[in-house]
Order: structure tokens, then sequence, then C-alpha cells
């Protein structure tokens, strides 16, 4: 009975090893076998839903003091832009901020109204991408090419907005589409677009298209140019609006040089009806230390040449701070504007922080 007692035991024993045993097999199965199937899943579910990314940002707080007495804060031209990637080659890109992006050509009446919503928050960007070895092309709401202004994003800029863009003589973003492709430092790109930087009004499409070269040692040379007509009604007038921009953009030891010109032609179709309007600007920036850049700008501006007394002369000069990564910019501006005819001045002093992200730089 005593040995009958005691193998008892040592097969109970046995018995409770192997279930330890049963039990960690079947754990190890799950953890080699479930825990990768899971891994697939998330990974086949990437893949279907692609993935999102932050891929912009620009905060750009701002202070100003106008010689009349005017001061004011406001938060100018900041936002946040989003890149989803379904596919390699596929992409959607979208950006919100203020509705002052989309800088609405007022030279249009239908644009005229939207004034008041200068600060209202809303998509300024938002188009589909496709993205192949013959170029690129691009769907939705999207970025115009007239100038270095229209094909470089605001948080590329390090003057304030030319006086050309300021008016809103034009605008920087359009319901369209696009397509630009680029071989050996050359580069084409062209857009169709609605011209009302937004909803369609007289079923009219505009003709944007843009020609250059750029090295890699930051010299470019660009051409642009925009074609459209614009009614307001069927019983008003067609308006023919022709746009030209050629600019030089280069890097010379510590100097960066930009120099700029606008043309454009307003007519209005069985009349003699034209307005001639012209900008150009030279931009010089010297960085003065690996932190510190003095910048220097002028400017002519003739909103109608058959005018008289209303063209404009601007000198910008101004210091900027800003850390290794120029992710973190101070600007220190004064503003002096000569506009003829005028009784009064109205020069500036702006205080601009400008916050940005790496996507560019």
């Amino acid at each position: 009975m005593l040995k009958l007692h005691f193998f008892l035991q040592r097969w109970n024993r046995k018995k409770d090893f192997c279930k330890i045993l049963l039990r960690n097999f079947i754990l190890s199965c799950c953890i080699v076998g479930v825990f990768p199937s899971l891994a697939l899943a998330l990974n086949t579910k990437k893949e279907l839903i692609g993935e999102l990314s932050l891929s912009d940002i620009l905060i750009q707080p701002k202070f100003y003091a106008v010689e009349s007495g005017e001061q004011k804060f406001e938060l100018e031209r900041s936002y946040f832009f989003f890149s989803w990637k379904i596919k390699d080659q596929l992409s959607t890109h979208f950006g919100v901020g203020q509705y002052g992006l989309i800088n609405a050509n007022e030279r249009l009446q239908t644009n005229l109204n939207m004034n008041g919503n200068e600060d209202q928050l809303r998509f300024f960007e938002a188009y589909a991408e496709w993205d192949s070895n013959y170029g690129v092309l691009r769907a939705g709401l999207i970025p115009l090419l007239l100038g270095w202004e229209g094909s470089h994003r605001e948080s590329e800029w390090q003057f304030p907005r030319t006086l050309f863009y300021e008016n809103k003589n034009f605008g920087l973003r359009d319901l369209g589409a696009s397509y630009s492709v680029d071989s050996n430092g050359f580069y084409m790109q062209f857009a169709i677009h609605n011209g009302e930087n937004g909803e369609d009004i007289d079923g009219k499409l505009w003709h944007s298209a843009r020609w250059g070269w750029k090295n890699d040692r930051d010299m470019d040379i660009s051409f642009s140019a925009t074609n459209g007509k614009y009614s307001e009604s069927k019983l008003l007038p067609v308006s023919s609006y022709s746009y030209f921009n050629s600019y030089f953009n280069f890097v010379f030891s510590k100097f960066t040089v930009l120099a700029e010109g606008f043309y454009a032609k307003q007519e209005q179709e069985n009349t003699s009806v034209d307005t001639k309007f012209w900008d150009y600007h030279l931009d010089l920036e010297r960085a003065l230390s690996s932190n510190i850049s003095a910048l220097a700008r002028y400017e002519a501006y003739d909103p109608d040449s058959n005018a008289p007394q209303d063209a404009q002369n601007r000198w910008i000069f101004g210091v900027s701070f800003y850390n290794d990564l120029k992710t973190s910019n101070l600007y220190l501006w004064g503003i002096v504007n000569k506009e003829q005819g005028a009784s009064s001045s109205n020069n500036e002093i702006q205080l601009v922080w400008k916050v940005r992200s790496l996507s560019f730089f």
C-alpha cells in the first residue's frame, strides 16, 4: 500500500508537470502564430487606409504700428498642412488655415464680397496627387503658378507679401487641375482652373503655365503666364485677363537675391476699355552671422497705368534673428510707403515671429 501511495503521488506530479508543459506550449503557439497574424492584419489595414502625417506647420503672430496711430496684433497667414499617403504614387494633401491664404482675385467682382471673411478658418488647399515617373498630376483646390509667391508656400517666404498680391490682383489658390514635370533642372507646369479662386460663377476656365530652370546651387530662373475670361452675368460684357511674370533668384556667397516683375492687362470685349497694371521688386538678404540676417526690398506698383497719381513705391528694411534650423525666425521690419497723390503718410513698423516646420528646409 505504501508503494502504491508513493507511485500515485509521483504520477500526479508528472501529470501536473505535463499540464504546465502543455499550457506553455499552447501559449507559445499563440505568441508565434496569433501575434504575427495580428501584426499582419494591422499592416494590411495600414496598406488599405494609407498613412496620415502632419507635413507642414506655420504659426506667425504679428504686431504692427502705423504712423497714423493704428496698432494691432494678429495671427497672420498661419496654417496646418496634412498629407495622406494612400499608395506609393497616390496621395492627398490639405491645408487648414485662414481664408486669406487663398488671396482671392478682387479684380473679379464676385470676390469683392468675400473681403470680410479673411480670418475665417477653412481649407485653403485640398487636392489629390499622382506622382509618377512621367510627372505630377494634381486636382482639387490647387496652388497656382504665377510668380515666386505663387510657386512657394508661405512657410518659405522671407519678406511680407508683395503689393501685387497684397492688393489681390491675382489669387494664390483655385479649384482646378495641374500637371508638372522636370528633367535635369528644367521644369514645366500647366494648370486649368476656375479663375474665381473657388466656386465657378461664369463657366469659363482659366489657363496658367510656368517654365524655368533651377540648379543645385539655388539659382532659379522662371517665366509664368495666365489667361482667362470673366463675366459677372450674361447681361454684362466679358472681360479678358492676361498676366505675365518673370523672376530670377540666386545665392552668391552670403547674399540672396530675388528680382521679379509682373505685367497684367484687363480688357472688356467689344469696347475700348482696357486697364494695365504692373509691379516689380528687388529683394536682398545678407547673412551677418549664423543666426542673423539683414534684409532690404525696393518695390514699385501701379494698379492702373491709365489713372494718374495712383502709383506706389515701397522700401522695406529689416533684420531677422533665427535658430540653427531656421524653424524660428523673428523679423523686425521698417516699411516706408510712398503713394502718389497721398496727403498722409502710412509708414509702418512690424514685429513678426515665424515658427515653422522642417518640411522645406
